[in-house]
């Protein structure tokens, strides 16, 4: 006979545990009555492996990756230290917000209670049905998502065998520590690699540019001959950049791509977590040499201007080139916009005055 049965609350808890699990599955989950602010309720970064043929492979808090292997007669979800062909799995979203997890084979994980030990419920494949263990809450911090079973516990890394690294996934915490945690990476050994060819900003002309006084120079010429003086002005400046992604499409695999508005070459980059929102700091150093003839017993005085706007903001297409592990050849455009310092007619003007 089975020894298994998927995961309902356990008879075994107290009446306070119980209450617990209860409100997770009610109007106001335990999760957000006992966590900190920062997790939040939501796909995170998992967004970008959903409906990709990549799939996702999840890294455990000590660098191992889930993968379906064997433990006596029964399928079970371990970790390893190498990502292998195992390791890939899909996610499938439900208009309920959860998610289904779905291993290669096709099969879809769930918690399951082990009778002998009411208190343990190890995360298994088993085949598809309408049962509610089958769909996860998701929540996430920073780069990193936790799953929260039906049964109000969360995913977490359990250690069986810590010499050998034995270490199990299973239904395991009400409050998630780190080991309820795992990075979300791209599922397949063999990588794709991605470049964004080039990127077309729209509304340059929109832009509200104002003029600004940069830098001011004198030269005196006490001398009865004119004299030419060169003014080696420079615009400097630091600004940090923000660039946002409607969509998340870079699997991790970090691109980036510089791009003109009027005079300033800013860059729109696509980073590691998959965040949607990417800041990047720009520092800007331009020249702008001013030849001027000054006569004897004369001062110049040079001014550098330039025209600006410190928090311009632009939509943008990005083209983007997908290079398959078997040489494949995909190119696709994603939408963003991109908010930072613009500028543009850079020029030094000059006045004399007699001593």
């Amino acid at each position: 006979m089975d020894s298994t049965r998927l995961a309902i609350p356990p008879s075994c808890l107290s009446k306070w545990v119980l209450k617990v699990w209860w409100l997770a599955e009610g109007p106001i989950e335990a999760f957000r009555m006992f966590i900190s602010p920062k997790f939040y309720r939501g796909l995170g970064q998992l967004e970008a492996y959903i409906g990709v043929e990549e799939g996702v492979a999840f890294k455990m808090d000590n660098h191992q990756f889930w993968d379906t292997m064997t433990a006596g007669y029964q399928w079970t979800i371990m970790g390893v230290s190498v990502k292998r062909d195992s390791s890939k799995f899909w996610v499938v979203p439900l208009p309920s917000r959860k998610v289904m997890l779905r291993n290669r084979r096709g099969m879809n994980l769930a918690p399951v209670e082990i009778r002998t030990d009411p208190r343990t419920f190890p995360v298994v494949p088993v085949p598809y049905s309408e049962d509610p263990n089958l769909k996860f809450r998701v929540y996430y911090k920073g780069n990193k998502v936790a799953f929260q079973a039906h049964n109000g516990l969360f995913l977490g890394r359990v250690c069986k065998d810590f010499c050998r690294r034995i270490n199990a996934l299973e239904a395991s915490m009400f409050f998630p520590d780190d080991t309820c945690f795992f990075q979300p990476v791209i599922g397949d050994v063999l990588l794709p690699t991605f470049k964004i060819l080039n990127v077309i900003p729209r509304g340059i002309s929109q832009l509200d540019y104002s003029s600004h006084l940069i830098e001011t120079r004198v030269f005196i010429n006490r001398g009865e001959e004119p004299v030419e003086h060169t003014f080696n002005m420079t615009y400097s400046a630091r600004s940090i950049d923000k660039v946002f992604w409607n969509n998340l499409w870079g699997l991790g695999l970090p691109s980036l791509c510089a791009f003109k508005v009027d005079s300033a070459s800013p860059s729109v980059m696509y980073n590691v977590n998959n965040d949607h929102i990417v800041p990047l700091v720009r520092t800007i150093s331009e020249e702008v040499p001013e030849q001027v003839m000054v006569p004897p017993k004369s001062e110049v005085k040079a001014c550098l201007y330039a025209d600006r706007q410190r928090y311009a903001a632009l939509p943008f297409i990005a083209t983007i080139q997908k290079v398959k592990p078997d040489g494949t050849i995909e190119i696709f455009r994603e939408a963003g916009a991109w908010k930072g310092l613009a500028y543009r007619n850079l020029r030094v003007e000059h006045s004399v005055v007699k001593l």
